[in-house]
C-alpha cells in the first residue's frame, strides 16, 4: 500500500561567471513499469522503465528512440528506477555516448545515444543567469531570472517539494513551478531556483540519499546569494515554499530577514505524527476497507515511531519489533528509502519543532491551501497563521484556493485529485490561483 506525501509537484545570460557545466539531457520521460506489464514482458522484478515520447532536440529523439520502448540498461548497468537512471546520467557529460539496452517489439537490442546538453531558457521579457552556490563540498545549480527593468528589484526564491526531480525548465513551461515563477517575473520579480544535490547540473547526491539538513542548506545558500546580486533589493526578498518547501521556508525565515513568506500545501505538526494521520486519511478518502485501513495505519504509526522518533535504522526496527518486520520490508525500499528518500531525511525532520521556527519568523506570512488538496490538510494552514499572529499580530493570513489541488491543478474535489494523481488525463493548472498568491507578494513588495 502506497500513499502520497508532500511533493510531490538555458539563456540570455546576465554574466558568464559560473563554470558549473551543463549536464546531458535525455529528453524523454521515464516511468516505472507496473507488475502486470513487467510480467507480460518477462522482466525481473524492478527491471525496466517505459520511455515516453521524446522531446524535440533531445538525446532520445536524435538517437531515434520511440515512446513505448523499454529501457533496461545503461552501459551494461541495470536500470530499475528513475532515480537510478538520473544517478548514472549525472556521471556523464555532454558529447559522450551511452549504450542503452532496450526492449523493442519483445527483443533486447542495444542503442547508442549521443548526449546533448540540457536546453537553456531562451529568455525574452527577462534575462537568465545560470549560476551556482556552494553547500558543503558541492556546487548546486541556481537559475536566476531578471526582468528587463533597471534598478534593484524585489526577488523570490522558490523551494520545491519532496520529489526527486529538477526545476531546470524555462519560465512558462507547462510545469507548475515554471508557471509560478513566470507569473512572478511578469509581476517584476527577480526569481531564483536551486536544484537539489544530484539534480540537473548540481553536484552531490544522489538526491534520494540526501538528508533534510543537507538539502535545507542549499536553499540557505541560495537566499544568501540572491541578496548579493546588484539588481536585487535585499529588503524585498520573498520565499515561496511548496509542500516540503513550506516546512523549510520558516526555518530559513527565522534566520534571515525576508519581506514575505508564502507556503502552500504544507505541514506544521510533527512529521511522524502527520504521516500516521495522513495515511489513515488518504486511505479513507480512497474508500479503502475500514478494517484494512486501521491495521495499515497502526503499523505505519509503529514504524514511524521506531525509525523517526526512536532513531532506529529499519534493520534495528525489525529486530525491536519482529512482528512488524514483513511490513517494514514492504514499505522501506532497499532497506533505507521511504517515499523516495533516505529514512534519515525524515528522521531529522521528525526531530524538528516546527512551531518554534514559525514563532521566530519576522516577516509577513501567507499560508495557502487548495480546497482539492488531498495530500496536505487544511487545518495545518490556519494553525500556522495562529502561531505567527500570537507573536506578530496581524502579520499572517490564510488563503483557501477553490478548485486547486496539491499540484496546482484545476480539479473540483480531493477525491478527483486522488483518482487522477500520477495518471491521465491531465488537468489544467489553475493559473488564477497562482496569480492570487503572486498578487499577495506584489502588494507587499510595493509597501
Amino acid at each position: 500500500m502506497r500513499f502520497v506525501t508532500l511533493l510531490c509537484l538555458g539563456a540570455a545570460c546576465l554574466v558568464a561567471s559560473d563554470d558549473l557545466p551543463r549536464r546531458p539531457w535525455l529528453g524523454a520521460a521515464l516511468n516505472p513499469l507496473d507488475s502486470a506489464r513487467r510480467a507480460e514482458l518477462k522482466l525481473a522484478p524492478g527491471e525496466g522503465l517505459a520511455i515516453g515520447s521524446p522531446s524535440k532536440g533531445g538525446s532520445a529523439e536524435l538517437a531515434g528512440l520511440k515512446g513505448g520502448e523499454i529501457l533496461l540498461t545503461v552501459d551494461g548497468k541495470r536500470v530499475g528506477s528513475v532515480e537510478r537512471f538520473v544517478e548514472l546520467l549525472a556521471k556523464k557529460s555532454s558529447g559522450r555516448t551511452l549504450v542503452l539496452g532496450l526492449m523493442k517489439d519483445g527483443k533486447r537490442v542495444p542503442c547508442e545515444v549521443r548526449l546533448v546538453e540540457r536546453p537553456r531558457d531562451p529568455g525574452g521579457a527577462y534575462e537568465v543567469l545560470y549560476d551556482s552556490v556552494r553547500s558543503g563540498d558541492v556546487r548546486l545549480r541556481t537559475i536566476v531570472t531578471k526582468p528587463l527593468e533597471a534598478g534593484r528589484l524585489p526577488a523570490v526564491l522558490l523551494i520545491q517539494g519532496l520529489g526527486n526531480s529538477s526545476v531546470d525548465a524555462p519560465l512558462g513551461a507547462e510545469q507548475a513551478y515554471s508557471l509560478i515563477l513566470n507569473r512572478f517575473s511578469e509581476a517584476g520579480f527577480v526569481t531564483m531556483r536551486v536544484d537539489k544535490p544530484g539534480q540537473g547540473d548540481s553536484e552531490g547526491g544522489p538526491t534520494a540519499d540526501t538528508d533534510f539538513l543537507t538539502e535545507l542548506d542549499g536553499y540557505r545558500q541560495g537566499i544568501k546569494a540572491l541578496k548579493t546580486y546588484p539588481f536585487v533589493d535585499p529588503d524585498r526578498v520573498f520565499v515561496f515554499g511548496h509542500s516540503m518547501g513550506g516546512i523549510m521556508g520558516p526555518i530559513l525565515a527565522s534566520e534571515t530577514k525576508l519581506r514575505g513568506l508564502i507556503v502552500m500545501g504544507t505541514v506544521v505538526a510533527n512529521w511522524a505524527e502527520h504521516m500516521t494521520h495522513s495515511t489513515r486519511r488518504q486511505m479513507t478518502l480512497g474508500e479503502g476497507d475500514p478494517a484494512e485501513t486501521e491495521e495499515y495505519a497502526v503499523k505505519t504509526g509503529r514504524m514511524y515511531s521506531l525509525i523517526y522518533l526512536e532513531g532506529k535504522s529499519p534493520a534495528e526496527a525489525k529486530r525491536a519489533a519482529p512482528d512488524l518486520a514483513p511490513f517494514i520490508d514492504r514499505e522501506v525500499a532497499e532497506g533505507k528509502y521511504l517515499h523516495g528518500r533516505t529514512f534519515r531525511f525524515f528522521r531529522q525532520l521528525s526531530r524538528i519543532n516546527l512551531p518554534s521556527y514559525w514563532k521566530k519568523v519576522g516577516c509577513d506570512v501567507l499560508a495557502a491551501w487548495g480546497a482539492s488538496d488531498f495530500v496536505a490538510e487544511r487545518q495545518e494552514h490556519p494553525e500556522i497563521v495562529r502561531i505567527v499572529n500570537l507573536v506578530r499580530p496581524g502579520s499572517a493570513e490564510y488563503m483557501e484556493l477553490a478548485n486547486t489541488d496539491h499540484a496546482f491543478r484545476t480539479l473540483p474535489t480531493q477525491r478527483e485529485s486522488q483518482l487522477r494523481w500520477g495518471r491521465g488525463p491531465a488537468a489544467q493548472f489553475n493559473r488564477e490561483a497562482i496569480s492570487l498568491l503572486v498578487r499577495w507578494a506584489a502588494e507587499r513588495a510595493k509597501a
